[in-house]
Order: structure tokens, then C-alpha cells, then sequence
């Protein structure tokens, strides 16, 4: 028994620091930046803003999360603001301002209006006033999860979203520590899902633009997905199935707060239920958390070696065209990183702050739905650190889209075909990238579970990482053979020509050799 109690104890002291941990995490959402107005270096705009820029992490963090102010006058005036989340500590407020200064600067360089978003706080400036003004919509996110029970928790978002919209605006605050103009809250539904909710404003607003704000919002929030936020310049709405908020900071707000009845009783039962519940819960995890060691310790000595065919029914992320289409600003030549043969290829940010390459085929293009669906199994199966690993897909209406990740240097023609480019490629860098892609292609030849010949290997397929290593891909006419086969035959060999094998051009033959 001492032994239990002793493993128990040790158990929740792990446990303990989870939420401080989890809450101290800051991760940058979203931007937009107004590339119709401009400054330049070494101009009294210029001076002013960085003027802001020192004065709004400081006084922010140090005013209960909240600070709006201007310098210079005339055209060169500038307007600035910060706003931390309602349960964020001085300290992660002015980390995470601090953040938002340097990252908009790299966002939006030379740009007379900007704001950005991270998970605790907002910064914005602009040269014109916005104080108290009813900010418009700039964008949003979303859990990539799709929702179980779209009708149910609509249901219960818009009438959780109707209280905490009226508190956050007209009050009272829901703790005399947390500032006005924010507000949480969080229900249990269906399978034991609970909703958590958060809303707030900045407070350079009146009562009734908050209101309106928060209102303006609610149409954009994605309500068949699991989570997503709606952001505006001067509110924020945002839900999740976990929770996102410092449940410490706002201990009271949850469904008691809006369903305090003042009777002795229920708050007595309330007191007990919130005492045995955790503990309760406590003791069955601590009870799965010891089996589960058992049983693992038990496998120790007869584990298989691990087999790449556990993974092969593992589906990508597919993404609706509505979400791709926000993650490449609407597939926007901006965001273009270039254009081949099977279309274009773009660039995304995902909401978690990875960039990632959209290859967007051309309705033109060849490469039919049975192909696509190829390379996208192809890939699947594939674990390499010489392949380009893919994050995801979309096919809806007449798009057929993949997602990668992002590899900075481009592709390898690029750098071979610029005069300038070639010279970053010092014979230890050439030796890399080809012994690089000799072992990506070993894998697929003689080491994964499906032996592939990719049929299109060019210098053009070749992506180079910021070390410039080498990450093959485009897979699109791979050909899978089973362990046993050394030799398959295929009636449509679509390769550039230059780069197909003479053989397979001649009698569709193919070989695994043929690719190097």
C-alpha cells in the first residue's frame, strides 16, 4: 500500500505542471498588412513607428494587457496598439508582444498599416486612427478536425457565445483580477466533448462596439470544424473541443459563473463534485498509466521489428478547398513559387506556423483523378529523409491539390541554370546532393516495402532543403512493384523524354535501374 500511495504521489507531481507548461506556449496565427500605403527608411514615419514599437510590449504588459498610443503629428502620425489575452501573465504578455514586434516587421516591411495575431496577443499600428472604431473582419482559422455534431454544438455555441458576448461587453468581468471585455466559458455535450469558449475586445472600445464587434463575428466562425477563430483588428471569437485558455487564471468562469443560483446547497454539491471528480480521475489514469507499463514491459523482449505496412492505411489530411485556398491567400502570384508542366505550385502558412507547398494541378493537365490518387499512395508510403514528405490533400469541385512540405532552396535546375546559383555549389555540396539522391532512390528500389521506379527523375524534381539537402519528388507516374518483382510493364510512358530510358520508351519496359 505505501508502495501505491508512493507511485501515486509521484504521478501527480508529473501531472502538475502540464497546464503551466501547456499555457506558456506562444505560437504566431495570422497577419494582414495594407501593401497599398507605404514608408520609407529614414523617414519621420519610420522613427515614430519604432517609437510604438519600444513603447507598446512594456506598456501593455504592465497595464492589465492593454495599451494604445500615437506619435508625431501630421502624416507622420502613428497609431499603435497591444492586446493581451484576458489570462495571460505579465510576463508571456510582453514575450509574446515582443514576438509580434519582430515578427511584423518581417511580415509587413515598409507597410503604413499592419496587425498581427499570436495566441496570446495582437499588436497593430496604422496612419490613420482606429481608436474606437468597429474593426472589419481580416481573416480566421480552424481546427483541421472536423466536427462529429454540427447541428448540437451550433446550437450550443450560439447561446453560450449570446452570454459571453453581453458579459464581455457590458459586464460584469468575470473576475475582479481578468480585464474587462473578455470573457470565457466552457460545457460539456455529446461523448463527453467539451465546448470551450473565449471572447474579448479591446478596450479602446464603448460598451456597444464591443457588442458589435463580437456580433460582426460570429458568421465567420468555421462551425464544422472542431475549432476555429474569427479575428477582427478590435475583437476576437474563437472555440475549441480543448482547452486553449489558463483555466487557473479564470477558475470561476466556467458553467458555474453563468449558472450560480445562490442556494447553499447546490454550491456545496458543486464543491464536493469538483473535488472528487478530478481525484477520481486521477486514480483511473493513474491505474491505466501503470498497466499499460506492465504490459510494455512484458513485450520488451518479444517486439517485432517495425514494419512499414502498419502505416500504409494511414490516411493524409485532406483539406477542403475553402481551407487551401486561405492557406495560399487565394492562390495568389504572390505566394507562386513556380509552375510546371502539371501546374502550379504555392505557398501556405498552416495555422500552427509551418510553411508548406500547395501543388495545385492544371485543369489542362494529363495527370487524371486515378493518377493523382496515385502519387498521393505513393507518397504514403514512403518515410525518407531524401523524399518530400506530404502533409496533405484536397480534391472538391475540379480541383486536385496536394500538400507538401515546404523545402526553401527550390528545386535543383534552379540553381544549375542561374550562372549565379551555380556558384553556391561547391563540388562537397554537388558530392552531397547526388549521394543524397542516389539513397532516396535505393529506398525506393530496394528498402521500402513497395519497390517504385519514379519515371520522371530530373533535376527539375530534385528539392533542395536550407543545408541543400536533397528531397526527391513529384510522384505522379511512379510504378509500384511488390517485393518479389524486379520487372513490370507499363503502356504509357509519359516521361520528358530526355530522361526516359530508352527501353521504356521502345517496349514500355520498365526497370528499377532505369531511374538512376
Amino acid at each position: 500500500m505505501a508502495t501505491f500511495l508512493h507511485e501515486f504521489l509521484v504521478f501527480l507531481l508529473l501531472l502538475l505542471p502540464l497546464p503551466s507548461m501547456v499555457t506558456a506556449v506562444n505560437y504566431f496565427r495570422f497577419n494582414t498588412c495594407d501593401k497599398t500605403r507605404n514608408y520609407t527608411a529614414n523617414t519621420t514615419f519610420n522613427t515614430n513607428l519604432q517609437l510604438i514599437f519600444e513603447a507598446l510590449p512594456t506598456n501593455t504588459s504592465s497595464n492589465n494587457g492593454f495599451f494604445n498610443e500615437t506619435k508625431g503629428v501630421g502624416s507622420d502620425r502613428v497609431y499603435g496598439l497591444g492586446l493581451c489575452r484576458g489570462d495571460t501573465s505579465t510576463e508571456t504578455c510582453l514575450s509574446c508582444l515582443n514576438s509580434s514586434v519582430y515578427q511584423i516587421k518581417y511580415r509587413c516591411p515598409n507597410n503604413k498599416a499592419a496587425i498581427i495575431w499570436f495566441d496570446k496577443c495582437e499588436l497593430r499600428y496604422s496612419d490613420e486612427n482606429f481608436f474606437g472604431e468597429i474593426g472589419k473582419y481580416e481573416g480566421g482559422l480552424f481546427n483541421f478536425n472536423n466536427n462529429t455534431n454540427t447541428t448540437l454544438m451550433k446550437q450550443l455555441l450560439n447561446t453560450m457565445l449570446d452570454e459571453l458576448i453581453d458579459r464581455a461587453a457590458f459586464g460584469p468581468k468575470q473576475l475582479p483580477t481578468l480585464p474587462a471585455m473578455f470573457a470565457t466559458n466552457q460545457t460539456s455535450y455529446v461523448d463527453n466533448i467539451t465546448l470551450y469558449v473565449l471572447v474579448q475586445c479591446t478596450r479602446d472600445l464603448s460598451n456597444r462596439n464591443c457588442h458589435t464587434c463580437l456580433e460582426n463575428l460570429i458568421e465567420y466562425l468555421p462551425m464544422t470544424h472542431a475549432g476555429g477563430r474569427a479575428l477582427s483588428g478590435s475583437c476576437n471569437v474563437r472555440f475549441e473541443s480543448d482547452v486553449f485558455y489558463d483555466l487557473s487564471e479564470v477558475s470561476l468562469a466556467p458553467s458555474q459563473l453563468l449558472h450560480i443560483t445562490g442556494k447553499k446547497k447546490n454550491s456545496t454539491t458543486i464543491i464536493v463534485v469538483a473535488i472528487l471528480v478530478p481525484i477520481g480521475v486521477l486514480l483511473i489514469l493513474f491505474v491505466f498509466f501503470k498497466c499499460w507499463c506492465m504490459k510494455r514491459k512484458k513485450a520488451t523482449g518479444r517486439r517485432q521489428p517495425f514494419h512499414s505496412l502498419h502505416i500504409l492505411s494511414e490516411e493524409p489530411l485532406r483539406f477542403d478547398l475553402s481551407e487551401i485556398k486561405f492557406l495560399t491567400d487565394n492562390f495568389s502570384e504572390s505566394n507562386k513559387l513556380g509552375e510546371g508542366g502539371f501546374g502550379a505550385v504555392y505557398m501556405g502558412t498552416l495555422v500552427d506556423g509551418r510553411e508548406v507547398a500547395v501543388k495545385r494541378l492544371s485543369s489542362s493537365s494529363n495527370q487524371n483523378v486515378e493518377q493523382f490518387k496515385n502519387e498521393i499512395s505513393v507518397l504514403l508510403k514512403l518515410q525518407h529523409k531524401n523524399l518530400v514528405k506530404i502533409l496533405g490533400y484536397c480534391m472538391e469541385e475540379d480541383e486536385k491539390l496536394i500538400v507538401y512540405e515546404f523545402v526553401k532552396n527550390k528545386s535543383l535546375d534552379i540553381f544549375l541554370q542561374d550562372p549565379n546559383k551555380k556558384q553556391q555549389l561547391g563540388w562537397g555540396k554537388r558530392y552531397n546532393i547526388i549521394q543524397g539522391i542516389a539513397k532516396g532512390l535505393l529506398y525506393l528500389h530496394e528498402e521500402s516495402q513497395v519497390k517504385i521506379v519514379h519515371r520522371d527523375m530530373k533535376a527539375g524534381n530534385v528539392l533542395l532543403d536550407s543545408n541543400f539537402n536533397p528531397k526527391i519528388a513529384d510522384f505522379g507516374f511512379a510504378r509500384m512493384f511488390n517485393v518479389d518483382q524486379t520487372r513490370g510493364i507499363t503502356v504509357n510512358c509519359r516521361n520528358v523524354w530526355i530522361y526516359a530510358s530508352r527501353i521504356c520508351n521502345e517496349r514500355s519496359l520498365l526497370k528499377q535501374i532505369r531511374c538512376v
